[in-house]
């Protein structure tokens, strides 16, 4: 932990604690506000701005009982907060720590923006479905002040280089926008996509490194949970297609960055040329009033997302940056035939230009031949999101530790999702173009020394033992604990 750097420990019931030598003194950051969100100034260490649910404690006993979604502002990493806006869907600041370090004028440090629905009274309703009631507002003076930035924006995704947005066009449907550090994050423009697929129920950004983007677009013709996956250019406002049926579950697309190496990236899809489509019929979703019960459900949803990133098993930029904007638990349109008995694992080297199967290890850790061919239809298969009760651990590399990849999986025609599937622990040391085994059982890993150590435990049994690696894998030594 630095010293220098402040940290959070998030509690429950929405009181949360900072350290600012630490650890050594904690303090609670409520000031007597409950805090469900919670977002940094990318500059400014002190400043944060944070959300919260109402309670019916909070009105007086001749008031009616009303729950939405307040925002706040400390400048004091907080010791104090000042109100902003009530009836807040989505919010965030400004700038970034690339256009705070752009020439000129167009950064704002004090800018902030949020989606907010001006006519709204009464209890605020899940976003279970798109409104084009809700606006895009932004305030350059804490919201003494405030501009229209986009009619019926719904749902923001900020990155460093660039800021999404969901512009509903229906109570299903959205168009994706963007606009540029370049421009303060004004001035959008809508993205440009082949067939139109801008046109989406909700879309995820999936990575922004070297100024372009992989974009993953949900295809709400299909009932089962997949998507499109495309790439921009370098002006993020031109998407061409990379991938199709792209799977997502547990709230992340089955989708990883190899850290080490340029252009690498692994995803997990239904196989189209192994299945076909049927019909299916699915019920429409329904707005409703949110309840106390949903505040506490989703703190307790919020914690165990907590729990899987602490543990390795959840993708942190997707947690950071995916913004589905309602709850769609009902997916109308055709359904994929054998859904999940296709799925296969599928990695480029190119930057999404091409995507090929990934070769299983020619012999096990103990030397056996596995007799696994891709022209015989069989490859090796990482688990990530979908279907990860166990909590395995995804696919790891890190930026320092060149080319050495870690991950979970199975080897065969598809992803076993079955939870008496034979998984073991695999590596690479080349970003993904050869696998070894090295463990029978799924572990959860680390890397140190530039790659030089690697630590693994089993990560779904108790254990008083781990093992360690100095050689990049070749051989374990076990240490108990």
């Amino acid at each position: 932990m630095d010293k220098n750097i402040d940290q959070i420990i998030i509690g429950t019931n929405g009181v949360n604690w900072v350290t600012e030598d630490c650890g050594a003194n904690l303090r609670a950051l409520n000031s007597g506000k409950r805090i469900h969100e919670l977002q940094y100034h990318p500059k400014q260490r002190s400043w944060a701005l944070a959300a919260g649910w109402t309670s019916c404690q909070d009105f007086a006993d001749d008031e009616p009982c009303e729950i939405y979604k307040e925002l706040y502002i400390t400048k004091d990493l907080g010791n104090s907060w000042q109100y902003l806006k009530s009836y807040v869907f989505d919010f965030s600041w400004g700038t970034t720590t690339y256009s705070a370090s752009l020439p000129g004028n167009k950064n704002v440090e004090s800018r902030i923006f949020i989606t907010h629905d001006p006519d709204l009274k009464g209890h605020q309703k899940t976003r279970e479905r798109w409104k084009q009631s809700v606006h895009l507002y932004y305030s350059d003076d804490f919201f003494k002040t405030q501009k229209n930035a986009l009619d019926a924006g719904n749902s923001i995704v900020m990155t460093n280089h660039y800021m999404f947005v969901a512009k509903a066009i229906s109570s299903e449907q959205v168009k994706i926008h963007v606009s540029r550090a370049e421009e303060g994050f004004l001035g959008f423009r809508l993205a440009r996509m082949p067939k139109n697929y801008h046109i989406t129920d909700h879309f995820t950004v999936m990575d922004t490194s070297e100024k372009s983007v992989f974009l993953y677009v949900s295809d709400d013709s299909v009932a089962d949970p997949v998507g499109n996956l495309f790439i921009s250019d370098g002006l993020g406002y031109r998407f061409t297609h990379s991938l199709e049926n792209i799977i997502k579950g547990g709230g992340a697309v089955d989708f990883e960055t190899v850290e080490s190496l340029d252009g690498t990236f692994i995803a997990n899809r239904y196989d189209i040329n192994h299945g076909t489509k049927g019909g299916v019929d699915k019920p429409a979703g329904q707005l409703r009033a949110i309840t106390e019960d949903d505040i506490a459900e989703e703190e307790i949803k919020e914690n165990e997302r907590s729990r899987m990133s602490n543990s390795g098993s959840m993708n942190k930029k997707q947690s950071q940056s995916s913004k589905d904007g309602r709850k769609r638990s009902n997916r109308s349109g055709e359904k994929l035939e054998n859904f999940e008995q296709k799925i296969k694992t599928y990695i480029t080297h190119n930057k999404g230009a091409s995507w090929e199967l990934i070769k299983a290890p020619k012999e096990d850790m103990r030397g056996k031949p596995i007799g696994c061919f891709i022209e015989d239809g069989c490859s090796l298969h990482l688990q990530m999101y979908t279907h990860n009760d166990q909590m395995y651990a995804p696919p790891y590399s890190q930026e320092s530790a060149i080319g050495i990849v870690m991950a979970v999986g199975t080897i065969g025609d598809k992803l076993d999702f079955d939870r008496s599937a034979r998984r073991g622990t695999f590596l690479s040391r080349d970003g993904g173009m050869n696998w070894s085994e090295v463990a029978k059982i799924p572990l959860i890993y680390e890397f140190g020394d530039h790659g030089g150590l690697l630590v693994a435990a089993p990560n779904v049994q108790s254990t008083t033992q781990i093992r360690y690696s100095w050689n990049e894998g070749k051989t374990w030594t076990k240490l108990k604990v």
